[in-house]
């Protein structure tokens, strides 16, 4: 059995991936900068004790955790699409369908003509 450059694990992974960027952009970047703004908020009102004051170091620590919010949010939903994809790849390729199986067919149709 022939393995192509591209096969369809790749490919998989390579559609899951793309599907969850897509999915991040509808879905991820609201919770991204809510859950991560608000986990800096917390993290600071137990360094410091109380209600926070709205100085310039506040607020550079609640951007970079939305910052922080957004990049883990992406890598979840890129990775999990990822995995998704190219499971879906994995199980495409062991039961032989799909456009790959088909060109695999034509190649062993093609040794056997000129044998």
């Amino acid at each position: 059995m022939k393995k192509y450059g591209a096969g369809p694990i790749k490919w998989g992974m390579r559609a899951g991936a793309m599907t969850g960027g897509l999915l991040f952009l509808a879905f991820g970047i609201l919770p991204g900068f809510s859950l991560g703004g608000y986990a800096a908020i917390m993290i600071l009102k137990k360094l410091f004790g109380g209600p926070l004051e709205p100085t310039i170091f506040t607020r550079l620590v609640v951007a970079s955790g939305m910052t922080a919010g957004i990049l883990s949010s992406f890598a979840a939903c890129v990775g999990a699409g990822a995995i998704f994809g190219a499971s879906a790849g994995w199980c495409l390729d062991r039961t032989g369908s799909g456009v790959f199986a088909a060109n695999e067919a034509d190649e062993k149709k093609e040794i056997k003509e000129f044998a």
